[in-house]
């Protein structure tokens, strides 16, 4: 019962797709094949639009990707040249201390 309902629906759907058909054809007439083939004209400049866009959009990613590379490396280094830096100062800083004292000390022995 369902299968012979199924098939009233398919036949129903032909009947009606006909009717349109025929509908085009009156109102479009012969223009109808020059509509369909500039349809399918814009649907394949859209789809290569699309892939245009999707290349592009992957070109950027890459180089986005390169760039955040680049700048993490950038960082990297520049952090450790302001550590070595920092110790440089540290350690000059400790040398003139270390200066004072031997001075300081030198200068009580010279004064004893």
């Amino acid at each position: 019962m369902a299968s012979n309902n199924n098939n009233n629906n398919n036949a129903d759907a032909k009947q009606l797709n006909s009717k349109i058909d025929a509908i085009k054809e009156i109102i479009f007439g012969q223009n109808m094949e020059q509509y369909e083939a500039e349809f399918a004209s814009i649907r394949e400049n859209i789809k290569l639009n699309l892939e245009a866009m999707d290349l592009e959009f992957k070109r950027h990613k890459e180089l986005m990707m390169s760039m955040e590379k680049s700048l993490l490396e950038k960082m990297d280094a520049n952090q450790k040249q302001l550590l070595a830096e920092i110790k440089n100062l540290e350690d000059k800083k400790t040398d003139r201390k270390l200066l004072a004292d031997s001075l300081t000390e030198m200068a009580k022995k010279i004064g004893a």
